[in-house]
């Protein structure tokens, strides 16, 4: 059954995330009172259980100053709770069952696979110390999931890793995402990059493709939550696979893709009236790129850009009035194995949405309700995830701040 995800968790300014971001408590997310088109956008087949996740977060010392309200523990407290415990099974949807890593210099298991009931204590420990061994982190995930269980690996795991560092090996890295790959485990990963400074090299971008998950690159801290939405969009597994979450556009999100066989990718946005937005449109392979934007009921051409090879386009647009906008980026090759990014930022800031089965509690004090201002803030600063990212240091070694999910 596909159901739509229907809560704002999350809204901020985008120039103003750092201070709003003191608002936040370590097991909260302000929300909002009114559902934003952008979460009426994403749809999620729920599941029924039965699957097997890793969640494999990293306290290294870097995150005490890019995520230094511990958002990836908040986000992955509600990726938890998004799961079903053995409280919430019933005859049609079972149980799931949920790993912690914690990696900093090295990696250990918090809590081994178990009910997700008890595994948010564990993510609350959490701190921010050490080094970046992402490889040890996934694969020590890998073997806690795939030991002795009556649940199968194939299609019905994932392993879910939050990080803001620099791993020291690509090739144990890729080895390792290769190693889920092969198990039938969906890889996705989503950096947590507010300085813009890193990459992922392309064989890394490759390996998480190929097994059916996502990669993204996340300009701020409080965007951590709209990448588990597109997460669980995805599917978390094979299993719960979704049809189109991959041409949904969200704010502070820039995704990694493989070009269209057919030369062509069509991305979607609901955009609000007053809305400024920017894109950036990021040649990842020796190829160049033609972005149009267009209103997709009336069919009008609203802004175009394009890439040199292997280059960036930007543009930008201030939407008029409430619109489902549609951006086509076309490549003059049909090379299905050439890649690009797309990413996007918006003067209404993060727009997150709420997880099934998640109740994210409020402790700003009353009604906690953060309204955006996207009507009388300056237009974005212009967002260069896709492009100072995963540009120039591409064939480096993941770098900078990361946010990853493997699934």
């Amino acid at each position: 059954m596909v159901r739509y995800l229907d809560l704002a968790v999350l809204t901020t300014t985008a120039l103003l995330s750092p201070v709003l971001g003191s608002l936040y408590a370590r097991n909260s997310l302000v929300r909002r009172a009114d559902v934003p088109a952008a979460c009426q956008a994403l749809q999620i087949n729920g599941g029924n259980g039965g699957r097997k996740i890793g969640i494999v977060i990293d306290s290294s010392g870097s995150n005490a100053d890019t995520d230094p309200n511990d958002i990836r523990v908040v986000a992955a407290k509600n990726l938890n709770d998004a799961l079903i415990s053995s409280a919430k099974a019933t005859a049609d949807k079972k149980a799931d069952l949920v790993t912690v890593v914690d990696f900093d210099s090295y990696a250990v298991v918090l809590y081994p696979l178990g009910d997700p009931s008890g595994a948010n204590a564990q993510i609350d420990t959490i701190n921010s110390s050490g080094g970046t061994a992402i490889y040890d982190g996934v694969a020590k995930a890998i073997d806690e999931l795939a030991k002795g269980s009556n649940v199968p690996t194939a299609n019905l795991t994932g392993i879910v890793v939050l990080t803001d560092g620099q791993d020291g090996s690509t090739t144990a890295l890729i080895r390792e995402i290769n190693r889920a790959g092969s198990l039938g485990i969906r890889v996705s990963f989503g950096f947590l990059d507010p300085s813009s400074s890193s990459a992922a090299a392309p064989n890394v971008l490759a390996a998480i493709l190929k097994t059916g998950g996502i990669y993204s690159t996340i300009s701020s801290a409080s965007a951590q939550q709209s990448f588990v939405n597109l997460v669980f969009s995805n599917g978390i597994t094979g299993s719960d696979a979704g049809s189109s979450v991959s041409n949904v556009l969200l704010p502070g999100i820039a995704s990694a893709q493989f070009q269209s066989g057919s030369g062509s990718n069509t991305f979607t946005y609901s955009a609000q009236s007053g809305e400024a937005l920017n894109f950036t449109i990021q040649a990842l392979s020796s190829q160049t790129l033609d972005a149009v934007l267009k209103d997709k009921a009336a069919g009008t051409e609203l802004n175009k850009t394009k890439t040199g090879t292997g280059g960036t386009g930007f543009m930008a647009y201030n939407v008029q009035q409430a619109t489902e906008l549609e951006l086509v980026v076309t490549s003059g090759s049909t090379n299905a194995s050439a890649l690009f990014s797309v990413g996007m930022n918006s003067s209404l800031g993060v727009v997150n949405c709420s997880l099934p089965g998640s109740t994210p509690t409020n402790t700003t004090g009353g009604n906690g309700t953060l309204t955006p201002g996207s009507h009388t803030s300056p237009p974005p600063m212009q967002y260069t995830g896709g492009a100072d990212v995963i540009g120039a240091g591409l064939l480096s070694l993941l770098g900078g701040a990361a946010f990853a999910v493997l699934l």
